[in-house]
């Protein structure tokens, strides 16, 4: 009996403390985002502004002259709600929505809940996502449900909208594609049989490049002068302390090899975010998060974020001093 209400009472505390962090979430966005009127988010503002003056086709013919994008679900919510819902209050009801997925997510992998406090309230990644990444935000929401489901129809969709939220989340699914096509190789190497999926792996990679390519030509043509050796380090130091949480299994190489590829032609920008929460995922597995890897680098990005805050807060724009990511 007082097993079960010792149960009980810890169960009512993880929920409190989850709304509290969800409400945090969306107090502090709406506290912060009007300070934020430089950078992206003077882009973002003036899309959210013009777009409900135009018809859907216009808005987006609108909304890509401006922001140089084609994924299709930040521009949807942006032309659905910019009528009739502020946008510093929309973002920040997404923000908490971000929370709360990312709350879920730890539940269910039963990481300690004062990993998961520190994360949601300081972390510098996360901070980037909530307030200056917006279009890479609504592609970690859906990729954050998609985690959480166990539907695997759902988890189809989700993977897909994922990737129409923002096109680098194509790169982990291409980095797992890539991965059984490898597999499918060398079996046919060892073998001479051709694997029966070898086709629709092929027909799949093809099919996805396909299907972005104007995208893709976009970003290459933006970041492709950024690109050089140096912007792979944090990838690297990522991909180490991955492989040491996560008893060095060939996945987590094949997952960051495109990452470290696409840093080292175009730039590194948001791949480090890919990277360091592919770090978290398998170290929160670990003593529930509560070990060195997690607690180190968790200090550091939350002194990243005092410095994010503060410069935003002083000049409307958290990277107008030291550059992003």
């Amino acid at each position: 009996m007082n097993v079960y209400i010792s149960f009980r009472k810890n169960t009512y505390f993880r929920y409190a403390v989850s709304i509290i962090l969800i409400l945090f979430t969306f107090f502090l966005s709406v506290y912060l985002f009007p300070y934020y009127t430089g950078g992206d988010q003077e882009h973002y503002r003036k899309v959210y502004s013009e777009i409900p003056k135009s018809s859907l086709i216009d808005g987006f013919r609108f909304y890509n002259e401006n922001l140089s994008s084609y994924e299709v679900v930040h521009f949807l919510v942006v032309w659905l709600f910019s009528s009739f819902v502020e946008k510093d209050i929309l973002m920040s009801f997404f923000n908490a929505l971000l929370a709360l997925v990312i709350v879920r997510f730890m539940e269910r992998r039963n990481v300690s809940l004062l990993v998961t406090s520190v994360l949601i309230i300081s972390n510098y990644y996360l901070f980037v996502n909530f307030f200056s990444a917006e279009r890479l935000k609504f592609g970690l929401i859906s990729f954050m449900l998609y985690m959480n489901f166990t539907n695997r129809s759902y988890s189809i969709v989700l993977s897909l909208l994922a990737v129409f939220s923002h096109i680098q989340f194509l790169i982990i699914y291409f980095s797992l594609l890539v991965k059984g096509f490898i597999e499918r190789f060398l079996y046919f190497i060892s073998t001479g049989l051709v694997h029966k999926n070898t086709l629709l792996y092929v027909l799949v990679i093809l099919f996805s490049l396909y299907a972005v390519k104007e995208q893709l030509y976009i970003k290459f043509i933006a970041y492709y002068s950024l690109g050089s050796i140096e912007n792979i380090y944090k990838l690297l130091i990522f991909l180490i302390l991955a492989l040491f949480y996560g008893g060095f299994r060939k996945i987590i190489f094949f997952i960051f090899l495109p990452l470290l590829a696409s840093a080292f032609i175009l730039g590194d920008g948001r791949l480090n975010i890919f990277g360091y929460f592919i770090f978290m995922y398998y170290a929160l597995q670990v003593n529930r998060g509560v070990n060195v890897g997690v607690l180190l680098t968790s200090a550091y990005y939350s002194y990243k974020t005092y410095g994010f805050c503060l410069m935003l807060l002083e000049y409307g724009d958290p990277f107008y001093l030291y550059g992003a990511y």
